[in-house]
């Protein structure tokens, strides 16, 4: 493992986070059993960043998928100017400054600088939490608008899911199960996108989702990856987030690729206001000067269906 990850452990669990590199979790395993040991999360296997960043738990801000304006992929406008800023937005790709490490946790800081502000030109604070826990790796996140000035904004988590976390069997033996909703799409890289009721079914891991289920108004707390060869559930939950986190994608590069992500978002909404600003993918509710949001969001597996989530939890 690469010498400058942060490395924290609770009981039976471990997880290394890179915070020089968008604080990206680089790997969470837990042990079963003295002879089982699973890798939940997908991550590389080499000491230097991969040139395929398709791994960990990206985190996704200020805009968690594509933004499009009039002037081309990848652009927004603000107050007339137009913008520049990549798809995920850049927290994924920043340095985070570490605030509080503990055996089984750690705390960082995203905060702007001059390069942040030519395609996001706000003063904010961003710190997530990175802790293991008796149940799983929980991630405690809180956003702070230390400007004069209201901004749009998204936030998401990509959570690259091992399939299969356990040791037999393949991807074909994984499943995820899928609540009814509204699912969005789009055929022309999003500069326009359509809405459509989207009925429950389960998926096979190994099915093309490419382009991605993106799915809205589901009521669903957390999505499941099933892994029937091993007996485990892999859960993503954000059941205990104050931030209502509404949205869920489901995604995968190809049916080969060796994981499926479950990315919970807090919003979308791709519109453009009269004044000609483009609201990357927000609703009507910026984060407001002196404005807190709070997120939380969780990953566990178990033997089977044994922590079943709550509303709160």
């Amino acid at each position: 493992m690469n010498s400058r990850l942060v490395l924290i452990e609770h009981q039976n669990k471990r997880a290394w986070i890179y915070p020089e590199h968008g604080f990206q979790l680089y790997g969470f395993e837990q042990d079963l059993d003295k002879d089982h040991t699973v890798s939940v999360i997908y991550a590389p296997d080499q000491e230097k960043e991969p040139v395929d960043r398709r791994y960990g738990n990206p985190i996704l801000f200020p805009n968690p998928s594509p933004s499009h304006s009039q002037h081309g992929p990848d652009t927004w406008v603000w107050q007339g100017q137009v913008l520049a800023i990549p798809s995920h937005g850049f927290a994924r790709n920043m340095y985070w400054h570490v605030l509080d490490r503990r055996e089984d946790r750690v705390t960082a800081e995203l905060v702007p600088n001059t390069n942040t502000k030519l395609a996001f030109p706000f003063d904010f604070r961003l710190q997530l939490t990175c802790q293991l826990d008796t149940r799983g790796l929980v991630l405690e996140g809180r956003l702070e608008n230390t400007g004069q000035e209201a901004f749009p904004y998204a936030l998401g988590f990509h959570p690259y899911l091992n399939t299969p976390p356990g040791r037999k069997g393949g991807i074909q033996d994984c499943f995820v199960s899928l609540p009814s909703g509204v699912q969005v799409q789009s055929s022309d890289e999003w500069k326009t996108h359509s809405q459509n009721s989207f009925n429950a079914r389960q998926i096979r891991c190994d099915e093309r989702l490419n382009p991605a289920i993106l799915l809205l108004n589901s009521g669903s707390r957390q999505l499941e990856l099933e892994d029937r060869a091993n007996g485990l559930i892999s859960r993503v939950s954000v059941a205990a987030s104050e931030q209502n986190m509404g949205v869920w994608v489901v995604w995968s590069a190809s049916p080969e690729t060796p994981y499926i992500c479950l990315e919970p978002m807090d919003r979308f909404s791709q519109r453009v206001e009269s004044s000609g600003n483009t609201a990357l993918f927000t609703r009507a509710d910026p984060c407001l000067p002196n404005g807190l949001v709070r997120w939380s969001y969780r990953i566990t597996t178990t033997n089977g269906s044994i922590y079943p989530e709550k509303s709160r939890s």
